[in-house]
């Protein structure tokens, strides 16, 4: 709830305080990891302009401190503030942003599968369906399912649950109502092994029933 963020924001506030103390203004990686938990915590007070003003100071130092090399940390960063324009509705900032990340995640695993490279290849299917560019959501929804299969190496996972999940939100919002109903079927199946209280189970089935 909103008190636990306070609370969070007052506790990382405070560690920022001291490690710019302890560092005397030096780029240290403990101030850029808390100016990191800080732009997450406005994030989820959808506090977004401060969380993006946060998450950019973040790319900063990440970036100092890689001098110019790629980093996890920068691509996470780069995630992150994808993730908060997107919330924002600002979808072309946000496109910017999440194929930066994808970028720099292929150079850094040289093409092997990742679960980064597939949570970004996801959020931008999301962000191509919020600018109701469906058939290029569709795609990366595809390569980002090929991604989490291949990781899982033929179990399930809440990851592709999830992602077929908005696949399905996909095809509804582009007026393919089959497709949908296939799609978030499946979805349904793996919620109900793996995560019964899902809310996402409830809302599947209130839709398959009435569709049918």
């Amino acid at each position: 709830d909103m008190k636990q963020y306070n609370k969070a924001e007052d506790y990382y506030l405070q560690a920022l305080s001291i490690y710019r103390q302890i560092s005397k203004g030096d780029d240290s990686l403990r101030i850029a990891e808390t100016l990191a938990n800080l732009a997450d915590n406005y994030n989820d007070m959808k506090k977004y302009n401060k969380a993006a003003d946060y998450y950019l100071q973040v790319l900063s130092m990440f970036r100092q401190i890689s001098q110019g090399a790629d980093s996890m940390e920068i691509a996470k960063t780069l995630n992150n503030l994808g993730r908060n324009y997107s919330y924002m509705k600002q979808y072309d900032k946000a496109e910017d942003y999440y194929l930066q990340a994808l970028s720099m995640n292929r150079q850094i695993t040289q093409g092997a599968d990742s679960v980064d490279i597939a949570k970004t290849l996801n959020n931008l299917a999301n962000n191509y369906r919020h600018m109701k560019q469906y058939d290029k959501a569709e795609k990366y929804y595809l390569r980002a399912l090929s991604r989490y299969r291949k990781i899982s190496q033929g179990a399930y996972s809440l990851e592709i649950a999830n992602t077929l999940c908005n696949h399905g939100n996909n095809y509804h919002s582009a007026g393919n109502e089959i497709r949908a109903s296939e799609v978030w079927g499946q979805a349904l199946d793996i919620y109900i092994r793996l995560d019964p209280t899902n809310p996402n189970i409830e809302r599947i089935q209130n839709y398959l029933s009435s569709s049918h």
